[in-house]
């Protein structure tokens, strides 16, 4: 039994060696991703800082969202199918308000609408499928600033539009523009210049709306004024009455009101 003791004690020791090497290494291991302690069973290691990936890629606006109403831009009609000519709008500039306009605007809006139609003199009644237009313009403003488009149109026909005096027709005709209809029968019309007056005219009997016409530029004398020829059947008519106002033309009024030495002479 003397000579075993130190062999005994030698296994032992050798034994706890051997557990203190296997605990050192699981301790070294990384931790398993499943959970703490690793594959080994050592201690559970906490994390460390997540690494620094930055902020979140900008994804940008969702889809089809497009600009907010009223963002800038024309807020008016297009004319794609319904008198598209291709060249957008005019530069329409935002006149002082001076009451409210023949579609209801107020405040600082100065552009209009005005739908023409092809009417059987007969009847009264719309032509079915027959030619139209429409035309954008600006009722108050120094220059009458307008752009007509018309469809459905003989093509090589050559058109004018004209403001009518009522009674239909007398003379006083003002020529607006004057274009040759397309071979796809589209006509397009655009101008701006200084009719010196305000529509209706003083010497038309309807006193608050104007009437417009499409007619054919053979049937007007634009320098005497008056229609030569007149066959309603063959034009296009304003759906509606509409008004413009001159705007220089209210302000030389008005300064001539305010003029004393118009005053003094006016007494002699």
């Amino acid at each position: 039994m003397k000579r075993k003791t130190p062999f005994f004690f030698s296994l032992i020791f050798s034994l706890g060696l051997a557990l203190f090497g296997a605990q050192a290494l699981a301790q070294s291991m990384p931790s398993s991703p499943g959970g703490p302690g690793g594959p080994f069973g050592g201690p559970f290691q906490p994390p460390g800082p997540p690494p620094d990936v930055g902020p979140p890629d900008d994804p940008g606006p969702p889809d089809d969202v497009g600009p907010p109403p009223h963002a800038g831009g024309d807020d008016d009609d297009d004319y794609d199918d319904n008198g598209n000519n291709g060249n957008g709008v005019p530069d329409f500039c935002s006149a002082p308000g001076v009451g409210e306009g023949p579609n209801g605007q107020a405040g600082l809006s100065s552009i209009a609408h005005l739908n023409f139609i092809q009417i059987d003199s007969e009847t009264d009644e719309v032509v079915e499928d027959g030619a139209w237009g429409r035309m954008m313009y600006r009722w108050t403003a120094p220059l009458f600033d307008f752009v007509f488009n018309g469809k459905q149109l003989e093509p090589g026909d050559v058109y004018t539009l004209t403001y009518q005096p009522e009674p239909l027709p007398s003379p006083g005709v003002l020529c607006l523009g004057t274009g040759m209809v397309n071979e796809d029968g589209d006509l397009h019309i655009q101008d701006a210049f200084d009719i010196a007056t305000d529509l209706p005219a003083a010497y038309d009997e309807h006193e608050e709306e104007a009437t417009l016409a499409l007619v054919i530029d053979e049937h007007v004398d634009c320098i005497e004024g008056e229609m030569l020829e007149w066959t309603p059947d063959d034009y296009l008519f304003g759906e509606e009455g509409m008004f413009y106002v001159h705007s220089e033309l209210e302000d030389d009024d008005e300064n001539d009101e305010d003029d004393p030495d118009d005053d003094e002479n006016g007494e002699d």
